[in-house]
């Protein structure tokens, strides 16, 4: 019986356990190549009969060692053959698994496929009819439009794509929030036959707030000649516009009539556009 056949018995072992058994002979050796060299310290205080039951110890290690060193060589040629054996197995199980690939993509082909273009050239069909019609009712809508220009019976009909294909345009607006805000208001004398009128003009402007959110003192503005007056600022909580958004015009979806269908077998109509 040889090694492997001792180690595994009747199981066919594959490289991982090959590899396995050759790390626990490895370690069996070393371990008895160790006690090898000790089996003869303190020969010089042995006794005759001491002696002669460490040479005996010593040459059963010996063979201990011989056996596992050629129990190693044996498995390390089954651990290379095996690696070989399951790289065919592996390539040969690819090769099967891309047959059997190609046969199921055949028969998709011959018979699914041919099912799935038959049942497209009827949905094409009752798609391009769809085209169709919306296209015929957007022509009527513009020639009825173009009448009305002349004849204003009615107001204008929008279109299938402005009623139906068009989003939502986004209105132009602001948002506005209380802030505090520096107030101060100009006089004005003005003199109108020789009587003197009056009138204010109030300004406004936000504050700029320190990290503590405390407004920050502001200059107090100058009057530009002597017919002005100009009160000391004061803060008032004023509604501003803090963010605008901006007119967007609502996406329009790509036209219908743009679609391309064509025909599902060779040597066929197209569905859309029609010829």
């Amino acid at each position: 019986m040889n090694f492997i056949a001792k180690v595994f018995g009747k199981k066919t072992p594959n490289s991982t356990t090959i590899a396995a058994e050759i790390d626990r002979s490895t370690k069996e050796r070393d371990d008895t190549l160790q006690k090898l060299q000790d089996v003869h310290t303190g020969l010089a205080l042995m006794s005759d009969d001491d002696h002669r039951v460490a040479d005996e110890r010593a040459g059963a290690m010996r063979r201990t060692v011989a056996r596992l060193e050629a129990g190693i060589a044996e498995l390390q040629k089954a651990h290379d053959d095996a690696i070989i054996a399951e790289a065919e197995a592996e390539r040969l199980a690819s090769l099967d698994q891309l047959r059997a690939r190609a046969e199921a993509a055949r028969h998709a082909v011959s018979v699914e496929s041919k099912a799935l273009l038959e049942q497209y050239d009827l949905l094409a069909e009752k798609m391009a009819a769809v085209i169709s019609r919306v296209t015929e009712i957007d022509v009527e809508v513009a020639a009825v439009n173009e009448a009305l220009r002349t004849n204003r019976v009615a107001e204008d009909v929008p279109s299938v794509t402005q009623t139906w294909r068009k989003a939502p345009d986004q209105q132009a607006g602001e948002r506005r929030e209380k802030r505090p805000c520096w107030v101060h208001h100009v006089r004005h004398a003005e003199k109108w036959d020789d009587k003197w009128t009056h009138h204010d003009d109030e300004f406004v402007s936000q504050a700029t707030l320190d990290e503590n959110g405390k407004p920050i003192p502001t200059a107090p503005p100058v009057a530009s000649n002597v017919l002005q007056s100009v009160t000391v600022p004061h803060i008032e909580m004023r509604e501003v516009v803090v963010s605008r958004t901006q007119f967007r015009p609502g996406r329009v979806e790509a036209p219908l009539s743009g679609i391309h269908l064509p025909t599902g077998f060779a040597g066929g109509t197209a569905h859309w556009p029609r010829s």
